[in-house]
């Protein structure tokens, strides 16, 4: 044990001794950075955002008003000091305790997770190095945190630490940090609104409180903890201060015209926030249409609620045009999740095809028990009826079909995290929200061929000195085949047609769409239409930022779709879009009179209208069994009657066979009748008439007639029937 002991030791003192000599000779090189002051005092951080033709449409300072040191209060610096760095008023720029013991926990962990950065540090690693983990940018850090502190006082550096630490959200500094989450000055901070503040700086991306609200509040606490066991409050305080409400105030006065703008500046966080100093000061370029925006801005609901809607370019991915009157706020999407959560993945997984029966009626799924809008339940319908009509009952059937896990695998690759698991789901019942760029990009799929493009404000990102920092690639994902986008294009066009968006059916050209709305019986709280074509996808949601209820008669089905209608035409006033593409798919004919009394899928070998309904399948997904009952061609029985001045032909036939009526008065011939329905006439003029049955099938579009059925001649004026010799001829 004592030998393993030693030889530890030896590995550790060895591998101690060959670090520092190598950072020794790093800190004897040359610094390969200049410590430049303008880099310290010019902390304001310019974009410019251009639009489609590369003209510029914003130019933005995120870093705005400076805060001055003197006008702080001390518990806002000490709460930076306590989490950042206990001893800034007392060490030369770095903490050398700190430095060794976190070396020693990289060296025993073999990693480099403890950087041990001195507020000093943390500054000149923010305004000139970059923020790789390297021990030469380590050395250049400490070099010139050292040059920073012979060169500032503390209160001036802290100043400076302050103006450039980012916050998440595109916030710089803590003056436009102060004014993004409490909407007030730093000067005006409170001790608890401080103390989160200084919690954000460890990562913006994932302790902002518009982000992650709980986690932001834990941090908060663990900075109230640190200021006390560093004297700055008393444990009362701490106490007091973790129980008081801290309130939040984001985008208030939201600026509507400006949109388009606020969405690219939210997306651009999320690049910031990881790389946030690498990110400032550059030119961000996007496909923004100006003229695309003004017909969002012009065709807004005429209503008292909150709004939002969006134009997706579905080739590129990007975003053309983007208004709202509260911000990219996440909502709960309604039915608007069944084509692409439901439906979607049970074609995918072969289970269904859009002539498939469900039942749709009253049912308890272990305690859960859906109801479908105003309660009315339509028996047995097939799954594009049950879509069009927005069912909530077959939906749900489905998705325990398909199972929770597999669809929101589906969903996940089109950048859905879905953290429930139970089937209301299938309903957009989620714990977690959506965003309406996000359900866009959704549709957008279908219109794709089964292939999800990421939906995007920004194109591409570039510095300063001309050189491209970022630039949308994302790989495009497959989620369904293109058989499967094929056929909910089809049933979303039937959607359309038919069902809950029959609203946008007067548009002249082939329309996909599906509405969505969420509600109770005294009022609802979101109502959404999404519709797309070849070109691109169009969405548009009603519902008020405070989840205040809205009126009952505000459904996806009205106000959103008779926006999304106008969007749509002034879309493509001057040209139409490209027609949606098909493959992979089969229109079959399928026998009626099984489909309706069976619900079974069976070919119809005959081309009689009246015989087949037709819909579309998945080449690799077809029927292939042919109906039986067409195997006998043939009148099982038949009667004529005449009563006063009326003829009544009746017969029973079998399910392909059609006749024609035939009537012959006065030696002329006439057919009056063509179809497989009993024949019923008025008779005007008397005399005598005859009457024939002349049955026939579709062949290939023509009629093939079997032998004709001379009826009992009627003597009008006696008012009798005058048998023929063919009476009895079934019996034969």
């Amino acid at each position: 044990m004592k030998k393993i002991f030693k030889f530890i030791s030896f590995i550790i003192l060895f591998v101690t001794l060959i670090s520092t000599l190598i950072l020794g000779v790093l800190f004897l090189m040359p610094s390969s950075v200049k410590f430049d002051e303008k880099k310290l005092i010019n902390t304001e951080n310019f974009i410019e955002i251009y639009d489609i033709n590369n003209n510029v449409i914003e130019v933005t300072n995120l870093s705005k008003k400076q805060a001055k040191s003197t006008q702080l209060n001390n518990y806002t610096k000490n709460a930076f000091i306590a989490i950042e760095d206990k001893n800034f008023y007392t060490h030369k720029g770095i903490d050398v305790k700190r430095i060794f013991s976190a070396a020693l926990k990289n060296l025993t962990s073999f990693s480099y997770k403890q950087g041990a950065s001195t507020i000093s540090q943390q500054l000149i690693k923010n305004t000139h190095l970059s923020q790789k983990k390297t021990i030469r940018r380590k050395i250049d850090e400490i070099k010139l945190a050292l040059k920073l502190e012979k060169t500032f006082s503390k209160d001036e550096i802290l100043e400076m630490y302050l103006n450039t630490i980012y916050f998440g959200e595109n916030a710089y500094g803590i003056e436009q940090a102060s004014k993004t989450y409490f909407n007030k000055p730093a000067s005006n901070l409170t001790i608890n609104e401080s103390a989160l503040l200084a919690g954000i700086i460890k990562s913006p991306s994932k302790l902002n409180p518009k982000q992650n609200f709980e986690g932001a509040i834990n941090r908060k606490n663990l900075v109230l903890q640190k200021l006390n066991e560093q004297n700055y409050i008393s444990n009362e305080d701490v106490i007091k201060l973790k129980n008081e409400e801290i309130k939040l105030d984001f985008d208030n006065n939201y600026e509507k015209d400006k949109s388009f703008i606020k969405g690219v500046l939210n997306e651009f966080s999320n690049f910031s926030q990881h790389k946030p100093y690498t990110f400032s000061n550059c030119k961000i370029y996007t496909k923004f249409n100006k003229n695309l925006q003004k017909v969002l801005v012009e065709n807004n609901p005429e209503i008292n609620t909150d709004y939002q809607s969006l134009i997706l370019d579905n080739n590129t991915s990007a975003i053309l045009a983007y208004y709202s009157t509260c911000g990219e706020i996440e909502r709960n999407p309604a039915s608007t999740v069944k084509p692409w959560l439901v439906y979607g993945p049970a074609i995918n997984e072969k289970l269904i095809s859009p002539l498939t029966q469900i039942t749709d009626e009253q049912i308890d799924f272990n305690g859960y028990t859906p109801h479908n809008y105003g309660n009315k339940y339509y028996g047995n319908v097939s799954c594009e009826k049950a879509l069009a009509l927005s069912l909530n009952v077959p939906a749900v059937k489905l998705l325990q079909t398909v199972g929770v896990d597999t669809a929101k695998n589906y969903a996940k690759k089109m950048n859905f995290e879905i953290n429930s698991n139970g089937l209301g789901i299938s309903l957009g019942s989620f714990d977690n929200n959506v965003n309406l760029k996000t359900l866009t990009g959704a549709y957008s799929t279908f219109a794709n061929l089964g292939l999800f493009k990421k939906p995007h404000f920004i194109e591409k990102i570039i510095d300063v000195n001309g050189n491209v920092i970022y630039e949308f690639n994302d790989k495009p994902i497959n989620v369904f085949t293109s058989a499967t986008a094929s056929l909910i294009s089809k049933m979303l066009n039937t959607t359309v047609k038919e069902g809950t968006a029959k609203g946008l059916r007067s548009l002249p050209f082939e329309i996909y769409a599906k509405t969505g709305t969420n509600g109770f019986d005294n009022g609802n709280l979101d109502a959404y239409s999404i519709a797309y074509t070849k070109d691109h996808t169009f969405s548009c949601w009603l519902g008020n930022k405070d989840n205040k209820l809205m009126d009952n008669s505000i459904t996806g089905s009205n106000h959103p779709t008779k926006a999304l209608r106008e969007i749509i035409l002034q879309t493509y006033k001057n040209n139409s879009p490209h027609p949606m593409e098909y493959t992979d798919i089969i229109k079959l004919k399928i026998d009626k009179k099984t489909y309706e009394t069976t619900g079974e899928i069976t070919l119809c070998p005959c081309d009689d209208p009246n015989s087949y309904v037709e819909s579309y399948f998945d080449i690799n997904n077809q029927p292939t069994k042919t109906a039986t009952n067409f195997e006998s061609v043939k009148i099982v029985d038949y009667n004529i009657n005449f009563n006063n001045d009326i003829v009544e032909i009746n017969y029973n036939l079998t399910n392909n066979l059609n006749v024609e009526i035939v009537k012959i008065f006065n030696n002329k011939e006439e057919i009056c009748y063509v179809g497989n329905k009993n024949y019923k006439e008025k008779l005007k003029n008397f005399g005598i008439y005859e009457f024939i049955i002349r049955p026939f099938t579709y062949k290939n579009g023509e009629k093939i007639y079997e032998k004709e059925i001379p009826l009992k001649k009627i003597n009008f004026n006696k008012g009798n029937l005058i048998p023929t010799e063919f009476e009895n001829w079934w019996n034969e």
